[in-house]
């Protein structure tokens, strides 16, 4: 038909169009809807047909907003998934022990954003985000409160233990005089090399109660401050 032609399209999401070839078109709600089209040529002739258009819902994430962890502690991400998900992608995968997985196990140094990207098995696409915020307390740090440096191999020095941590900032050690017996600066956290053997000044360990103040850096790079007392006992 060489004749002029003229196109009218109604669509269900309420727009129209008077060309052959509509636009795409996108379509906020899930459903069965009617696609109507009209074509009448120059000389009045027409047709019309309806096609049914199956909109599929799309996939939906219940994930919290944000979860909480001390560092060095690995936390799972609760994903709970609607839609028939097939298909997994999270973002800021080095954290992660898996970036395929519905529900990784995330393990930060610092508060990082995770998002995932998911299909469904219709190809239809969503997103979803979850904030991981990660902090450091003294719950991170264990320091005995008590030592016996009597060269039996166990128990010999006072050293700082924990997880989630990066280095000790300070160590200082007093006796009940006030004096320093024992100081180091930057130094490995888990270490009994870095750790006081009791001594002062060359002399034998003396059985007493000392006061010990500490500063430790955490893996997210804030500093850990507290002071207590450690018993040295023979």
């Amino acid at each position: 038909d060489t004749s002029q032609v003229r196109w009218s399209w109604q669509f269900p999401n309420g727009k129209t169009a008077n060309v052959q070839y509509p636009p795409a078109m996108f379509y906020n709600d899930a459903g069965q809807f009617f696609i109507h089209t009209e074509v009448v040529n120059s000389s009045g002739c027409k047709d019309t047909e309806i096609k049914r258009l199956l909109v599929n819902p799309l996939p939906t994430v219940k994930l919290p907003a944000t979860l909480t962890t001390r560092t060095g502690t690995p936390v799972q991400i609760p994903a709970t998934y609607f839609g028939g998900v097939v298909n997994y992608t999270w973002t800021n995968g080095e954290s992660l022990n898996c970036t395929t997985c519905p529900e990784p196990v995330a393990s930060p140094k610092f508060n990082t954003n995770y998002r995932v990207d998911f299909i469904d098995s219709n190809g239809c696409r969503n997103n979803g985000n979850v904030q991981v915020v990660v902090f450091c307390n003294n719950d991170n740090v264990f320091v005995p409160n008590t030592f016996s440096p009597n060269g039996d191999g166990s128990n010999d020095v006072f050293y700082v233990r924990g997880k989630g941590l990066s280095r000790v900032k300070t160590l200082r050690i007093f006796n009940r005089w006030g004096q320093v017996v024992f100081e180091k600066a930057n130094f490995a956290v888990n270490d009994a090399s870095a750790g006081w053997n009791g001594s002062y000044n060359g002399a034998k360990p003396v059985a007493d109660v000392y006061v010990y103040q500490l500063e430790i850096w955490c893996d997210n790079s804030t500093v850990v401050k507290f002071e207590g007392n450690i018993a040295l006992i023979q």
